[in-house]
């Protein structure tokens, strides 16, 4: 590569949040998009470890980590079965977070990749921000925290084609569930403040469909006050009965 074409750099220091931490349950900050990278390789794996790579910010300590992780472990079966998914729902959440400074980066057709993994996903963002497909920006609000039934219902829901990104409030019970299944599947996920406010454009504006899994009564209140959000708005909220 020459030294006059850019190059993306997955080890920019560009934070952003993303999927829960398995162990602890909190939404996991990644300092770059190989932060993101090398925990899901450790997923399952090791997860003590795993959380000691995510706090390394140093860009040449993380580097000289990584490396002997390399030579230390093997990679999760899962992510050497799902890296193209993983890589996208990474590259997508850090890229949605980062408009400014990541847009103007993965636009540019000058740039080059320095794998042709990263380059096919960055090539699959830019054809989804221009397709005239609509956009599926999923929001789950409720009380079902059972995860194999949440997750047989979003099978169901997600039959024909996955949503570009799932909306879940920063609380326990349904968001956890359906965390679990947006993880397992590698959709980006974006997780909502419990104290945000519900009834801004900003919020509003990015949802696109509204899943109200059982009974509202039974929910929290961050989950009522979006419930009413989205429908003083005039938004369609899809009821799932849990009790079948």
């Amino acid at each position: 590569m020459s030294d006059s074409v850019p190059i993306f750099d997955p080890y920019a220091e560009i934070p952003f949040v993303g999927y829960r931490c398995p162990v602890k349950g909190n939404p996991e900050s990644y300092w770059s998009m190989m932060h993101f990278v090398e925990a899901e390789k450790l997923r399952g794996v090791d997860d003590e470890y795993r959380a000691y790579i995510l706090g390394l910010r140093d860009r040449d300590d993380f580097i000289l980590e990584t490396a002997g992780v390399a030579a230390q472990f093997e990679p999760s079966a899962y992510w050497v079965e799902n890296r193209l998914l993983a890589l996208y729902a990474g590259l997508y959440m850090q890229l949605v977070q980062n408009k400014d400074k990541l847009m103007p980066i993965i636009g540019d057709e000058e740039y080059e990749y320095p794998s042709p993994a990263l380059k096919q996903t960055r090539d699959s963002i830019v054809e989804r921000l221009a397709s005239p497909e609509p956009w599926r920006r999923v929001l789950f609000l409720g009380q079902g925290e059972d995860s194999v039934q949440v997750s047989g219902i979003m099978d169901h829901i997600f039959s024909n084609r996955n949503p570009d990104e799932i909306f879940i409030l920063n609380e326990p019970g349904t968001s956890d569930a359906v965390e679990r299944y947006a993880h397992d599947n590698y959709i980006p996920i974006r997780i909502l403040g419990i104290d945000a406010s519900y009834s801004s454009k900003e919020f509003l504006g990015k949802i696109s469909h509204v899943f109200c899994l059982g009974s509202l009564d039974a929910a929290s209140e961050s989950a009522r006050s979006a419930y009413d959000s989205v429908s003083a708005e005039g938004m369609k909220i899809h009821q799932v009965d849990l009790s079948e």
